[in-house]
């Protein structure tokens, strides 16, 4: 029944005809025939259009692989063969007898603007007095050592299995590459725009994007529920370089007993270690969470008692995450009226930040990455799609609470954390579109 209710929705009609469907206007990504594999370039990258015939890039029952049907058991969209989905996963735009597709850099803008909008009222709500400080900080808690947690739990139990730990054992290496080489530019730059006080916050702020909160919506967007997991399996990575070698830099030598313990006590990578072995070793929890209660099992109902309530909490994470970006940002302001931070105009040390957080550390990383494909890597797309939007993502907020905590310019990192937010916006969006232009990454399969 699910699958004829697929075709009745996303079939195209029988006159659209192959010839009409070459057509397009600029602007769109004009869909192919039935009979035709779209060439893209991930063909490059070992990967033929049959592999991917979806917009998430996962394969389904529909589609040829070994895994074919573990990943129709996750609950995951497949379409009929033939239905060229977009890789940005978004369906087709019909208009007269010409099928377009909206770009991946839309999408992006448009989830962007939502973010942003969100964080706006988190902001407003820290200026007209509705959250204090001390409920910020509360709610930002809550974010990281609760709801967070519950969706990386949830999350990694319905989508890994032994199968996806081989295909991309290579995401948490990703993280830590990422995170270094952004550190490694701040380093390089740091001399030339920053005092000598503040190098060590420049490196800090040019290390660590924000590879969580911020990304996940666009991600879950483009891609999906793969798209979620490999952010989390990316995190594992980012963070213990995070809590190593950024913050030792912060305190000038190694990590302390501090810095270790708060790495290997982090909820979210403690909820991984959890949730990870329970995946491969009891699968079941996986297909009960998916299963609808009037034709659970016993077990599978006791399962679904347990995992709704993580699934619920989970799912606050990124609405209250964005609500709490936003009146961090208006924390970070409000030093502004007492002359503890000044925003305007930006000092030497904010753009030098800023050029290496959003331009320099994303442009060198996609071009290690693009050469080691080149020398044979067998790397799946939509992973290393992932990775480059969170490769351009701006400096995370909690930038400013590390940096307080572990000794540092915090007027820097406010004013870093707030120019690189607001220059995403538009920067984000804009470095998708060139990486999609220069064929790096595909808008269809």
């Amino acid at each position: 029944m699910l699958s004829f209710m697929r075709l009745l929705i996303y079939s195209e009609p029988d006159q659209f005809t192959a010839k009409k469907r070459g057509q397009g206007a600029g602007g769109g990504c004009v869909s192919k025939s039935y009979g035709q594999a779209a060439r893209t370039p991930f063909d490059r990258m070992g990967h033929s259009p049959s592999r991917f015939p979806v917009g998430l890039g996962i394969r389904t029952k529909h589609a040829p692989g070994p895994n074919r049907d573990r990943d129709a058991g996750l609950g995951l969209r497949g379409f009929p063969d033939g239905d060229k989905r977009d890789i940005c996963g978004r369906n087709p735009l019909s208009t007269g007898h010409t099928t377009y597709r909206r770009g991946c850099p839309v999408i992006i803008f448009q989830v962007s603007v939502a973010m942003f909008l969100v964080m706006a009222l988190g902001f407003v709500a820290r200026r007209k007095g509705y959250f204090s400080p001390e409920t910020t900080k509360t709610m930002s808690l809550f974010v990281v050592d609760v709801a967070f947690p519950g969706l990386v739990f949830v999350q990694l139990v319905k989508t890994v299995d032994a199968a996806t730990l081989r295909e991309r054992w290579y995401v948490p290496v990703l993280g830590a590459v990422l995170i270094l080489l952004g550190y490694v530019v701040g380093a390089v730059l740091a001399p030339a725009c920053a005092g000598r006080s503040q190098r060590g916050t420049f490196r800090f702020l040019s290390g660590m994007s924000n590879w969580v909160y911020l990304p996940l919506p666009i991600v879950e967007a483009l891609y999906g529920a793969e798209g979620i997991q490999t952010v989390l399996l990316f995190n594992i990575g980012a963070q213990a370089v995070l809590w190593t070698v950024l913050v030792g830099g912060l305190r000038g030598g190694r990590p302390d007993r501090e810095t270790i313990r708060g790495l290997v006590l982090n909820p979210g990578l403690l909820a991984t270690a959890i949730g990870i072995p329970l995946a491969l070793l009891v699968p079941e929890l996986g297909r009960a969470a998916e299963v609808r209660t009037a034709l659970a099992t016993p077990a599978q109902l006791a399962i679904k008692t347990i995992m709704q309530p993580l699934e619920m909490v989970g799912s606050v994470t990124i609405p209250i995450s964005l609500i709490v970006i936003g009146a961090q940002l208006a924390g970070l302001t409000e030093g502004c009226h007492d002359g503890r931070v000044k925003l305007f105009p930006p000092d030497p040390a904010v753009i030098g930040a800023s050029v290496a957080r959003l331009v320099l550390g994303p442009v060198l990383y996609v071009m290690a990455m693009q050469a080691v494909v080149a020398l044979g890597a067998d790397l799946l797309p939509v992973p290393m799609a992932v990775t480059y939007i969170i490769a351009a993502m701006p400096s995370a907020v909690s930038c400013g609470i590390l940096v307080e905590r572990f000794g540092g310019d915090s007027g820097l990192a406010a004013r870093g954390v707030l120019y690189t937010t607001v220059a995403a916006l538009f920067s984000v969006p804009g470095f998708f579109a060139l990486l999609q232009w220069l064929g790096i990454v595909a808008a269809r399969v």
